[in-house]
């Protein structure tokens, strides 16, 4: 019989920021580790304004000033908790003198976050994997508080402290217009405050598998599987207009299921096989760097690998399911096998990006592989998921234009990573060219997608004016990317973040999949 694993308790370091341990901040604080220990949770609590300690650094160096043995227990207390809960008065709309003291001592480099040069920031988070709770009173509104203050107290340790260090999430509980509030109301926030603390066991094992969710949303990065779907899709519609092939659902979901997942395997192959260069990486955003879960230990590389491992199991199955189709519909057996041969070749195409033996971006060919890939290759195997003709050389020529616009775009995306790629031995053509060198040739590949468009129109369909109808708003969008392009060169080029420039390369790429696809349509 299956048996869920057991969770383990949950480790809660609990800090009263109040200098008065018998204040009604007190009393929250009690109530809430009555009601967490009432619910399993293991709690180390500590009185700040009863402890023994300076709050004043009084060193250049915080490192340099010996921490009291309060802050010492206190130092530990952090290492060891899985949620940290902070319960404060906020006076002058901040925290008191007491909790800031306490955190400028105790949240020290090489604790809390570290000097990252590589890092976007300049510093690393140490204290990742843990979550936080704020729970602080107030006289004001709790609107006054927020809309016209501008909440700075909550801002400051959710951003600047806490998140800064890697703690997150970190939620938040106001108790407003305390002066106002009668004894029974007191007594009513007081329970709802242990209520929460008996809730802590069960909220914290929901954050943990939403923190585990959110992880693997970003490991996948869903950003780059729309060009698959459009390519795949403008393939299939192809075969449908100009061949004899039929639609055949079952074969055509199968078809995109196993290259999604293959492509899906080959992220997660990508985030380990680039582990080196992405926490080198010192300029990582949306489009480049990775998805960061292995730099921020979000997931490990053995959770990677088998979820690869089990993706490109399931792809395989879902071919060898879609050869045995198109084996019943009568196709020639030479059919099969050179179709067969071109399906599993996305095992090359896909992990061999980075993955041994093949490890194409490290031998320089790594851009050349995803432009294949996210153009000819998916087309292709759209067109041959619906059984059209090995022979017909239109669908690699409806591609052309995809091709050339992935090159451009995946070669600017080197060049932000090119520092680290380089101190990794990632040979891209950013580090093979220079930056300024592989904006050259985004350019010129990029412009030559768009010179392609009426030569394919006048080949592949000169009824309908494939693209002609759209060439000048394309070439408008190709004139922005080459200003785009020359600012960055004139400024002196360089690796950095070019966020504006990569996602006006990407999108200039639907142009040759979407308009084709309606025209089809």
């Amino acid at each position: 019989m299956h048996q869920e694993p057991e969770i383990p308790d949950l480790r809660i370091a609990l800090f009263l920021g109040h200098p008065r341990s018998d204040s009604f901040c007190g009393a929250l604080a009690m109530a809430y580790a009555e009601g967490a220990s009432g619910a399993g949770a293991a709690l180390r609590i500590f009185h700040l304004g009863d402890g023994e300690f300076s709050q004043d650094l009084i060193t250049s160096s915080p490192n340099d000033q010996d921490l009291e043995p309060m802050l010492e227990q206190c130092k530990d207390a952090i290492d060891w908790a899985d949620h940290l809960v902070f319960v404060f008065p906020t006076w002058w709309a901040t925290m008191p003198a007491t909790l800031k003291g306490f955190l400028d001592r105790v949240l020290l480099p090489g604790f809390a976050f570290e000097v990252n040069p590589h890092a976007p920031s300049g510093y690393s988070p140490l204290l990742t994997g843990k979550s936080a709770h704020l729970i602080t009173t107030m006289d004001s509104p709790a609107w006054v508080y927020r809309w016209m203050y501008g909440r700075p107290g909550d801002r400051a340790m959710k951003g600047g402290i806490l998140g800064f260090c890697g703690i997150k999430p970190v939620t938040s509980t106001w108790i407003s217009r305390v002066k106002h509030l009668s004894v029974p109301e007191r007594e009513r926030e007081i329970e709802k405050v242990r209520q929460l603390g008996g809730q802590s066991r069960i909220k914290y094992q929901q954050l943990v598998r939403r923190r585990t969710f959110a992880a693997w949303l970003r490991a996948v990065r869903l950003q780059f599987y729309g060009m698959t779907l459009l390519s795949y899709a403008l393939g299939a519609l192809a075969a449908l207009r100009w061949t004899e092939a039929t639609l055949s659902w079952p074969a055509l979901l199968s078809g995109f299921v196993a290259l999604f997942l293959i492509e899906f395997g080959s992220v997660l192959y990508n985030e380990i096989h680039d582990r080196k260069t992405d926490h080198l990486n010192a300029h990582a955003g949306p489009f480049t760097g990775g998805s960061r879960v292995l730099v921020d230990g979000s997931l490990t590389v053995d959770q990677l690998r088998r979820i690869a491992q089990v993706a490109l199991g399931v792809a395989a199955l879902l071919f060898i399911f879609l050869l045995g189709m198109m084996a019943l519909q009568g196709l020639s057996p030479t059919w099969l096998a050179c179709a067969a041969g071109f399906l599993f070749s996305a095992y090359i195409v896909g992990p061999g990006y980075t993955a041994p033996p093949f490890r194409f971006v490290y031998r320089g060919f790594g851009e050349m592989i995803v432009a294949f890939s996210h153009g000819p290759f998916m087309l292709v195997c759209g067109w041959l998921a619906l059984g059209a003709p090995l022979d017909d050389s239109r669908p690699w020529l409806l591609s052309l234009p995809i091709f050339f616009s992935v090159l451009g775009a995946i070669t600017l995306a080197g060049i932000p990573d090119a520092d680290a790629d380089r101190q990794a031995d990632k040979n891209t053509l950013a580090v093979q060219l220079s930056t300024d060198g592989a904006a050259w040739v985004a350019a010129t590949a990029s412009g030559i997608a768009v010179v392609l468009l009426p030569i394919l129109d006048q080949m592949l369909m000169p009824d309908d004016g494939l693209w002609m109808k759209m060439l000048i708003p394309i070439a408008i969008h190709f004139s922005i990317l080459l200003v785009l392009i020359s600012r960055y060169q004139k400024s002196g080029a360089g690796c950095r973040r070019i966020d504006s420039i990569l996602f006006t390369a990407l999108s200039l790429i639907l142009w040759f999949s979407i308009v084709p696809l309606l025209e089809l349509c």
